[in-house]
């Protein structure tokens, strides 16, 4: 065998090793307060799946494009044994810092109970999140899947809010098409014409989107 054809061959063996397929048997994560299993889900891995570097590269991508982490790396051992391939992963990650406040406006839905059953699908979401475009791309994804998977699919929306009550910045998700105001009526009202009392509660508008948030029950407000 030349010389040629023996680098060539040993090129493709350490090709084919790099390339080969194994079962994911354990994660592990550093730098990173996120838990263990907030990080194999974000990261689209499950124990005990197949995998190859390949995968590993694309689930540490999805870390960062998460928007949760400012910064991703990992690296691995492999082991073959009685069973196989195996990999153990680990995954050094930089948390992104600057967090804010999620309020789910989600007509005719408790949002204790809603962030209960979200929190057990997937850990990384939580009533604070980091302030970032990806982590609210990946909260809306998240969230529409979830509600899904619960037999109300709609698509959510995001949207940034100031909270001034105490003076800071929140992140809103509610339905893309919620229902309008048609008409708001007042009884018993002596001491204003209804043109001014439409100034006065201009938050409250025909043709507003109506959710959760406006704090009404109906569409007809009453006054004494």
């Amino acid at each position: 065998m030349t010389m040629l054809s023996r680098a060539l061959l040993g090129f493709a063996l350490a090709a084919s090793a790099a390339l080969a397929q194994g079962r994911l048997t354990e994660v592990q994560v550093s730098g990173s307060a996120r838990a263990t299993a907030a990080v194999l889900t974000a990261s689209g891995l499950t124990l005990g799946q197949p995998v190859t570097p390949k995968d590993l590269d694309a689930a540490c991508r999805r870390l960062l494009d998460s928007g949760f982490f400012r910064g991703a790396s990992y690296r691995y051992q492999s082991k073959t044994g009685p069973g196989g391939l195996t990999y153990l992963v680990n995954f050094d990650l930089m948390d992104e810092t600057t967090l804010v406040p999620v309020i789910l406006d989600i007509p005719n839905t408790d949002q204790d109970q809603l962030w209960t059953k979200f929190k057990a699908a997937d850990p990384l979401l939580d009533r604070q999140m980091p302030d970032t475009d990806g982590a609210q791309h990946y909260y809306q994804h998240a969230l529409e899947e979830l509600l899904a998977k619960s037999g109300n699919p709609q698509p959510l929306i995001a949207k940034r809010e100031a909270d001034l009550g105490k003076g800071r910045l929140i992140v809103v998700f509610r339905p893309a098409n919620l229902p309008k105001l048609r008409q708001v009526a007042f009884e018993g009202n002596h001491a204003f014409d209804a043109a001014t009392l439409e100034k006065m509660i201009h938050a409250v508008a025909v043709g507003q989107d109506r959710s959760e948030g406006t704090r009404l029950n109906s569409s007809h407000i009453t006054i004494s």
